[in-house]
């Protein structure tokens, strides 16, 4: 998904163990919100430092409204800013070495295998906060929350959302909204934003898929690893 929806989980952190491509990893739940591209439920204390960007009433990012036409060394930078506000919200972003080396390897092989190559660095962060899902953003940054092991039952539906996350920094999709945020275009309706991300996930689901392919991971996995997460895009 190009961003994720606002949640605010409730309960008391939990440690839980899983078992995933002959990894055991071990992590605690952390009950705290995070940064939404469609819907702020209740914004995080920190956000209300930054400047918010939204494109209607959906939010694409912090402090990101004035980027160059020729924005890739600032996308790079705002995606970094955008890492440093989720880490605000989620101090343990990153902090299990383990499973943040172990998405990154899963990306270095799919972008290996990649004919097309990003614009800008790739690095996948690992978030405790406990909701399923997973977001590109800005310059090459995806986050992927430790509870998608919740919802994958192998290594290929896990690598399935990587892949997904990956094909929008290929496509540059953040570059699609943000314009759209500049030239005001209407959420919904015909040939709104809304209309318009449709295409935007299924042009990523396919070339995810093509990128699981070439890299010798059953892509039938992206249609139930998706259908899995309540969040899927």
């Amino acid at each position: 998904m190009f961003g994720s929806e606002k949640n605010q989980p409730g309960g008391d952190p939990q440690l839980t163990t899983h078992r995933l491509g002959g990894w055991t990893v071990g992590h605690a739940g952390l009950a705290i919100g995070v940064v939404s591209l469609f819907a702020i439920v209740a914004t995080p204390q920190s956000a209300w430092y930054h400047d918010e960007v939204r494109l209607g009433r959906m939010l694409i990012g912090y402090d990101i409204a004035d980027l160059p036409k020729d924005p890739t060394q600032q996308q790079i930078e705002a995606g970094r800013k955008q890492i440093e506000v989720a880490r605000e919200d989620d101090p343990g972003l990153d902090s299990n070495a383990e499973v943040h080396d172990y998405f990154n390897q899963i990306a270095s092989k799919l972008l290996a295998a990649s004919e097309q190559k990003p614009p800008f660095p790739i690095e996948v962060h690992v978030s405790s906060v406990p909701i399923n899902n997973a977001e590109a953003i800005p310059g090459g940054q995806i986050i992927l929350y430790e509870r998608m092991f919740d919802t994958t039952d192998n290594e290929s539906q896990l690598v399935a959302v990587i892949a997904h996350e990956i094909a929008h920094e290929l496509h540059n999709d953040f570059m699609t909204f943000w314009r759209d945020y500049k030239e005001n275009r209407d959420v919904d309706g015909p040939g709104g934003v809304l209309e318009q991300s449709v295409k935007v996930e299924a042009a990523a689901d396919e070339t995810g898929a093509r990128l699981m392919y070439t890299a010798e991971w059953d892509p039938d996995a992206c249609l139930n690893s998706l259908n899995g997460s309540t969040n899927s895009a």
